[in-house]
């Protein structure tokens, strides 16, 4: 690493909204989305465009307690994990920039690093047994766009007190 990649390093301002609403006793709705600003100063190495980054991401669930017995609890949700919505990268190295002389200097590469944006589902069951709870959660998530694929991931959990 070269001390001028993160020189003058970078300022985010991020705004977060959330709403969490009881719409009865045993069913409640909740929303979070959450919007960033990145920006940095001229004369790094690696460093953001002059008009920056602006991230977003999001969750919205649904939360039921009591559903097939007393203390269970069922919980649907689905997000936007954190997403590049307009950005470039710029990269400075140091390159031959004459062929014919053989003359160096520093070039800039912009590159854009908004990708696909993607979607997750998660679902949580938790209920009571005995001293303890166990509890089932599946999460699904859409292809990033890149050499990955859709990923899906399952659990379960047993918790006791002593």
């Amino acid at each position: 690493f070269d001390a001028a990649d993160f020189r003058k390093g970078s300022t985010t301002d991020g705004y977060s909204v959330s709403l969490n609403w009881a719409a009865s006793d045993k069913l409640s709705v909740m929303a979070t989305g959450t919007i960033g600003k990145t920006r940095q100063g001229e004369g790094q190495s690696l460093s953001v465009d002059k008009d920056g980054l602006t991230t977003s991401a999001f969750q919205v669930g649904v939360m039921r307690q009591d559903l097939f017995a007393k203390g269970d609890r069922l919980q649907f949700v689905l997000s936007q994990p954190m997403y590049v919505e307009r950005g470039r990268l710029n990269v400075s190295t140091v390159q031959v920039i004459d062929r014919q002389t053989g003359e160096i200097g520093a070039v800039t590469q912009s590159f854009d690093i908004t990708g696909k944006r993607r979607i997750a589902a998660e679902a949580f069951y938790a209920t009571p047994v005995g001293a303890g709870d166990v509890a089932f959660f599946g999460r699904a998530e859409t292809d990033d766009g890149g050499k990955t694929t859709d990923r899906y991931l399952a659990g379960a959990r047993y918790r006791f007190s002593f």
